[in-house]
């Protein structure tokens, strides 16, 4: 009789184990097939090299304009000055080179689109957005005309003084 109990003792713990293998076994193959799908293809070292190359070209960009813009603001009374010192905001190594190199071009455009301006807008916050607007507008003609890009994405000031 103990051999009865010993031998259904046994066969009890062999299903355990049957089940547990099984499931290893099942598991081992849902893991493999997972790392097989992620790793199988070679999009992702593309993708890579893509997103570099986009993170290089995305990388912002500085230029100052080394001289203050000096223009003259029209008032009744009288005449006032006005200083602008203003750096251009590019994207790409490349970008910030044609910036560089169209400097005076840049100059020109920003001086004859300011031309006239008004005292009493320009002494207003949206008087020195407009200021902005404009000039980026003008630098950008003017580099699509040179380039056939913008090239800048912000104008912004460095210093803005009205005398």
């Amino acid at each position: 009789m103990a051999d009865d109990a010993e031998l259904k003792l046994d066969n009890g713990g062999g299903k355990k184990k049957l089940f547990i293998i099984i499931g290893a076994v099942v598991l081992l193959v849902v893991v493999g097939v997972v790392v097989f799908m992620m790793m199988g293809s070679s999009e992702p070292q593309e993708s890579e090299q893509t997103q570099q190359l986009l993170a290089e070209s995305n990388k912002i960009f500085y230029v100052s304009i080394p001289s203050p813009i000096v223009l003259k603001v029209v008032s009744k009374p009288k005449g006032h000055i006005m200083q602008l010192r203003l750096s251009l905001m590019v994207r790409g190594e490349e970008n910030k080179k044609l910036a560089e190199h169209h400097l005076p071009a840049i100059l020109s455009a920003i001086s004859s689109s300011l031309y006239d301006l008004d005292f009493a807008e320009v002494q207003t916050p949206e008087g020195k957005e407009k200021i902005k607007e404009t000039a980026l507008k003008s630098v950008q003609s003017k580099l699509k005309q040179l380039e056939n890009k913008p090239v800048v994405e912000k104008v912004l000031y460095d210093g803005f003084i009205i005398q």
